[in-house]
């Protein structure tokens, strides 16, 4: 074989190596990062590297079967695949269909003309020139992307030394432009290279500069937080401890390899509620909060409250639980005194409710005396007074003694109901009739404080089963509040009637000086009163409201009131309909 032709063969020879290397380079690339741009180059420089082999073989031999299909095949595929590559690199997507169909429209182009005597080598590079000048604009319409720029000015290098490809070959200059296409191809696959790694080391310093402020932000705040950090295995036994936990004495070394049962002291005092906690754990889901006594340093205890969330592999292998704990000794022993103190003031009243409850006929007896003997007197039952004073004396007696009694039965009925003790006399009641007496027996009051008290009653309102004494003294006490805060010249009104659901509705207006709505809640308790609001100027025990309340309750129903300073006051009470009779 002629030495020459081999010699003119070998710059072709060595752009096939050079395309070998770099279609090797970025398959290794591709492996370890597994990004399409990297395939399609890859795929592109094996296609080079097949025609370039391919024309030295036909310059040193002078002859190939199938030259012209293999040639037309991979200089397609590889520019294809290189303008794939490139719109992945710039972060587009690949039109992989279009690409495709316009390769293979291009292949058959190439072999109808070779059909007719053309070779494809003749007008395919002026195409590709197309496609390298696309590729050109991609780059540089977004320089942003490192290495883009220089690889479009490179692309721009390439579309030039194809476009006068036809004229080069028809005068004999293809060795020219097949020695500047090769320099073109090692450049090119030199720069893809270069701007990829330096792309992949700025992002890996990226990502390692973004994982060193990740991890110190989290040293930071697992420094100066309050709780801690730890780890179990499989098997629920720590693996690590953050030093946080020191400050309770102990060496968080020793906690390595021990369960967290081991660490309570409440474990034989409360088994249901470890059996209850080690079956979370079993199963393997999240907890929160999980509360327990443990022995600390210097033999002394705490609490503990500790979540956790479990750790599974990307295998669904189970590799024990991660989480965070807190000292909440102090908290406890704050809820504890505080449940202490609670039953403490419970049992005080309870006690003291029991003890009014029981101490109603040692109240009443003596005081029903001193109200029937000032009466007596008062009346002069046994004969004339001699001296007129005594007479007033024993008027002013009398009353006291019935304001006394009422405020006696307030309290015992309250306590009574505190007590658990109230029970109601139930019986076929009108209860039409009852709110008649009651505005009767109040009209006097009413036209002293010179008041208008009306009643408004519905027609056919259906009797009731409940307790005419508690109906009495809650429409008692809800008018004589009213009547007691409302101005001379206002107006109270009552008004029964059965709603849509069945139920009978009491209503009690005024158009007295009204209550702001934060006191409301506080009106409601025994014993309460405002007086930043009326400043004592009412008599009262404030047992009125709360005693009223506790009869409707007792009866299943229930109260509301709505009102605002200076515009009155509306209190609503409902009996239930199964307390409605037919």
């Amino acid at each position: 074989m002629p030495m020459e032709p081999v010699i003119n063969a070998l710059p072709a020879f060595a752009a096939g190596i050079t395309a070998v290397i770099v279609a090797v380079v970025f398959a290794r690339l591709w492996w370890r990062q597994r990004q399409i741009h990297l395939l399609a180059f890859g795929g592109s420089f094996a296609g080079r590297a097949v025609v370039m082999t391919s024309l030295g073989v036909l310059q040193a031999t002078g002859s190939l079967p199938l030259q012209g299909v293999i040639a037309d095949a991979g200089f397609i595929g590889s520019v294809v695949l290189l303008l794939a590559g490139c719109i992945a690199l710039n972060g587009r997507p690949i039109p992989w269909r279009v690409l495709a169909g316009g390769g293979i429209a291009t292949y058959l182009i190439a072999r109808v003309g070779a059909g007719f005597g053309i070779s494809g080598v003749t007008y395919i590079p002026e195409l590709g020139a197309l496609a390298y000048a696309w590729i050109a604009y991609l780059l540089l319409s977004q320089p942003a992307l490192p290495g883009n720029r220089l690889l479009g000015y490179l692309f721009i290098a390439r579309c030039a030394v194809n476009l006068p490809w036809i004229w080069a070959f028809q005068h004999g200059l293809t060795p020219f432009n097949h020695r500047a296409d090769e320099i073109m191809i090692t450049t090119i696959g030199a720069a893809l290279i270069l701007t990829d790694l330096s792309r992949a080391r700025r992002q890996a310093e990226t990502a390692n500069a973004e994982l060193h402020r990740s991890e110190q932000r989290l040293r930071d705040y697992a420094e100066t937080a309050s709780d801690w950090f730890w780890e179990t295995g499989p098997t629920h036994r720590f693996t690590y401890m953050s030093e946080r936990w020191t400050a309770f004495g102990i060496d968080r070394a020793a906690l390595v390899g021990r369960r967290r049962e081991e660490l309570a002291s409440d474990a034989e005092a409360e088994p249901e509620k470890w059996r209850d906690h080690l079956a979370v754990l079993d199963r393997h889901v999240p907890f929160r909060d999980f509360v327990f006594q443990a022995r600390l340093g210097d033999g002394l205890t705490g609490y503990i409250s500790t979540s956790g969330k479990p750790m599974i592999d990307a295998a669904g292998r189970f590799l024990g639980y991660r989480g965070v704990g807190s000292d909440v000794t102090a908290a406890v022993t704050i809820q504890r005194a505080l449940r202490e103190a609670k039953d403490v003031a419970e049992a005080a009243s309870r006690a003291k409710s029991e003890f009014l409850a029981n101490m109603s006929h040692e109240l009443r007896t003596p005081l029903n005396a001193v109200i029937g003997m000032s009466e007596i007197i008062s009346t002069e039952m046994f004969g004339p007074v001699a001296n007129a004073q005594y007479l007033a004396y024993a008027a002013d007696i009398h009353k006291s003694s019935l304001h006394l009694l009422g405020i006696i039965n307030d309290l015992l009925d309250m306590a009574k109901i505190e007590s658990g003790k109230g029970v109601l006399d139930k019986q076929n009641l009108a209860l039409g009739d009852t709110v008649v007496d009651v505005v009767r027996v109040l009209e006097t009051q009413a036209t002293a404080a010179k008041l208008a008290l009306e009643a408004s009653i519905a027609v056919d309102l259906p009797r009731v089963w409940a307790d005419e004494r508690a109906i009495r003294s809650i429409l008692f006490n809800l008018l004589s509040n009213a009547l007691k805060f409302t101005p001379r010249g206002g107006r109270v009104t009552v008004v029964l009637s059965r709603t849509s659901a069945g139920h009978i509705e009491m209503v009690v207006a005024d158009t007295g000086i009204g209550i702001a709505a934060e006191d409301i809640p506080r009106l409601m308790r025994p014993f309460a009163q405002l007086e930043n609001v009326y400043q004592r100027k009412h008599q009262g025990t404030g047992l009125g409201l709360a005693l009223a309340r506790s009869l409707v309750e007792l009866h299943g129903g229930s109260i509301g009131i709505e009102s605002e300073p200076g515009q009155g006051t509306v209190v609503t009470v409902l009996l239930p309909a199964a307390h409605v009779l037919a």
